[in-house]
């Protein structure tokens, strides 16, 4: 009788394990299309229509995640133009210090990928918000992003995105340019090396 109990145990068990593992499954896929439909308040296209008509946007990769606290996100990483982006450093890089506009040139041959991480968070009740954007640049076998834009930074870049405008390159450049503190220690985390490295 014992060992008819445990048996039924078990399979109750491994029912639920299963029904859950299909349910988180089916959020994960539910969030993600939730992202990819907002319209993020008051503008006219969704987030996946914005993403497909921006001419700077070259791929987009989603994911969805639990965070610790229990916040369900969905991060869209979107893959930008590395070429425009280091063309647009070079152009600036006039004005720099002699070691910082050596250290960028020897960084930039080496820079295989730029993009954007994009950090959707979804409500109780399935509205949808940007929770963060954050820059990153990639050499093969490390990466590194900035620190996320501020509230009102973020706005513009959605303005940015949703419009298809020009800035979308020069905001990116910006934001790893390594004249700046926060570009340098971007670029310094990748490359491996210092500024200092190129006195």
């Amino acid at each position: 009788m014992i060992n008819a109990i445990i048996k039924w145990i078990n399979k109750f068990l491994v029912v639920v394990f299963a029904v859950s593992i299909l349910f988180c499954a089916g959020c994960s896929k539910n969030d993600i299309a939730l992202a990819k439909g907002s319209t993020l308040g008051n503008r006219d296209a969704t987030v996946s229509s914005a993403f497909q008509n921006c001419r700077y946007i070259e791929t987009v990769s989603w994911e969805s995640i639990e965070s610790e606290k229990g916040q369900r996100t969905v991060r869209a990483t979107v893959a930008l133009p590395v070429k425009a982006i280091i063309e647009d450093l070079k152009n600036d890089s006039g004005n720099w210090l002699s070691m910082e506009r050596d250290f960028f040139l020897y960084a930039s041959e080496r820079i295989n990928t730029t993009s954007m991480l994009i950090t959707f968070a979804i409500g109780s009740d399935n509205t949808t918000s940007v929770e963060k954007i954050q820059f990153g640049i990639g050499i093969p076998g490390s990466s590194a992003l900035t620190t996320g834009l501020s509230k009102s930074e973020i706005d513009k870049m959605l303005d940015i995105i949703f419009e298809d405008q020009e800035g979308l390159i020069p905001a990116a450049a910006h934001h790893i340019n390594p004249s700046f503190n926060s570009g340098k220690l971007l670029f310094e985390e990748v490359i491996g090396k210092t500024i200092s490295d190129f006195r």
